[in-house]
């Protein structure tokens, strides 16, 4: 009874999913088969092209360059792909292990349209595979799949595949496998809003697995988190076609002009994240000091760089000075602030990111900001004995 509700509350939470998102793509079905239709026929991306081993996440990634004119979501989780970027959205998700797991991702794959990105792990992908949706016919009752995979365990490099399923098999012994045996299985299935590309399609090699195409490579500088007097943990990810880059790493420093790098790491993945905590490169941080860093990664000896982001290091405050006793403190200088237009409160984060709450202001309340502490568009305020991070928008200073 348990498995079976299990299977339900999956096939409740696709609907939902499909429900609350928008299912078309920004261009026509028949274009984008058009387009499909092109680049399969293209050096390098037809049926029986040899390809690197491991490259089903980058041949969809190249084929999604030449068919969008954009990357698809830049890393890989298991059966789901996150980062979805500004022209990717999730269609559907479903986790596996449970009786009707089978049954709802065949579901999902119906409702599936030339051009989707289906990101799974089953019993027959070990231990995840990424492919693209060539054509779905639902009065056939049949769709193809598009991807780069091996004939065997034991061969050594892929082929790129164009293989047609019967929808009533595609998921199963006869198909991609089955998905009830294990809660790590499961299928999500991803759409694009860009507009088909019309840019000429260029051949990729026959047997490196790499194109032609110039490289593309996107560099995303994520918010610093765990900011204390002296270190803060540094965030990036990178996704890259084309080319497998070799090194990823952030760079930090007290001025835009100053960066060295913090911390590095040698890659083979096309799309990945990085973090780097200061504390175990060895950089001990300034309280009450401004520092700028930047994600990077090399590729074929070239620098890619995403965007320069910063943090204000806090500081230990007291109030009050005696100096009849000898003793003296600091005051910092605070402004009262005004909670404003938030939908009830607004949070107080450890960090000046959204993603680390410690605490909520009150709408209309009124709260103690450090101005010299701001980092970005982030007040450090003080509310009912909680010190942290709110998004100054939401403050309006008196």
């Amino acid at each position: 009874m348990k498995k079976k509700l299990l299977g339900m509350f999956s096939v409740i939470c696709m609907m939902v999913c499909m429900m609350g998102s928008t299912v078309f793509a920004a261009s026509d079905i028949t274009t984008i088969e058009s387009r499909l239709a092109q680049i399969s026929s293209s050096s390098g991306y037809t049926v029986g092209s040899s390809k690197a081993s491991n490259y089903c996440y980058g041949f969809v990634n190249d084929v999604s360059k030449l068919l969008f004119g954009v990357s698809i979501p830049s890393s890989v989780s298991g059966y789901k792909l996150t980062y979805m970027g500004d022209y990717w959205y999730q269609v559907g998700s479903i986790r596996g292990g449970s009786s009707d797991a089978d049954s709802s991702i065949r579901q999902l794959l119906e409702s599936a349209q030339a051009g989707d990105v289906i990101q799974f792990r089953s019993s027959y992908t070990n231990p995840k595979h990424t492919a693209m949706i060539y054509s779905v016919d639902t009065a056939a009752g049949t769709i193809k799949i598009y991807d780069s995979a091996r004939k065997s365990e034991s061969d050594s490099s892929q082929q790129v595949r164009i293989k047609e399923y019967s929808l009533n098999s595609v998921v199963g012994k006869s198909g991609i496998g089955s998905f009830t045996g294990s809660t790590s299985y499961g299928l999500s299935l991803y759409r694009c809003t860009h507009d088909v590309s019309t840019s000429a399609i260029s051949s990729a090699s026959s047997n490196t697995g790499t194109t032609s195409v110039p490289v593309s490579a996107s560099v995303t500088t994520v918010s610093a988190e765990s900011i204390s007097e002296t270190g803060a943990t540094l965030y990036g990810s990178w996704s890259v076609s084309g080319t497998r880059p070799s090194e990823c790493g952030i760079l930090l420093g007290t001025s835009t002009d100053s960066m060295t790098k913090l911390g590095s790491d040698t890659i083979r993945n096309y799309s990945g994240s990085m973090w780097y905590s200061t504390s175990k490169y060895g950089r001990t941080l300034q309280a009450g000091t401004s520092y700028y860093y930047q994600a990077y990664v090399v590729v074929s000896g070239q620098t890619y760089k995403g965007e320069i982001k910063s943090f204000v290091t806090p500081v230990s405050f007291s109030t009050g000075s005696n100096t009849s006793s000898g003793s003296t403190s600091t005051v910092s200088n605070t402004r009262t602030g005004v909670v404003r237009n938030t939908a009830g409160y607004l949070a107080i984060n450890s960090s000046p990111s959204s993603r680390s709450r410690i605490g909520v202001i009150p709408e209309g309340a009124s709260v103690t900001v450090y101005p010299d502490k701001q980092s970005g568009n982030w007040y450090w305020v003080e509310y009912n004995g909680v010190s942290g991070y709110s998004y100054s928008k939401y403050i309006t200073l008196q």
